[in-house]
């Protein structure tokens, strides 16, 4: 891929989500329904968008993977985060 970084659905919704927003969403485990091989937990979604960035092509990415993610996908991947910032990212739906 000629971009700097793989574009899975994951990545997309992490990308399109503030900085802020993704630092709330605390310890998100990455399970195969969210498009990846691997079962590890993160502190925040933000921690786990930058080690996204950091591997391209990331070996553990589910090339077949193609179902747009949503922020409820997200939220049932995390342990906490504000019921608000469901409400404001229903858009990315």
């Amino acid at each position: 891929m000629n971009e700097k970084f793989s574009k899975t659905p994951l990545y997309n919704l992490l990308n399109a989500m503030k900085v802020v927003d993704r630092s709330k969403f605390i310890a998100v485990t990455m399970t195969p329904k969210l498009g990846y091989s691997i079962s590890t937990t993160w502190y925040t979604a933000d921690g786990l968008f930058h080690w996204l960035c950091k591997l391209d092509p990331n070996p553990w990415a589910d090339k077949n993977f193609e179902e747009h993610l949503t922020i409820l996908h997200l939220a049932t991947h995390c342990r906490e985060y504000p019921v608000e910032l469901i409400e404001k990212y229903k858009k990315l739906q």
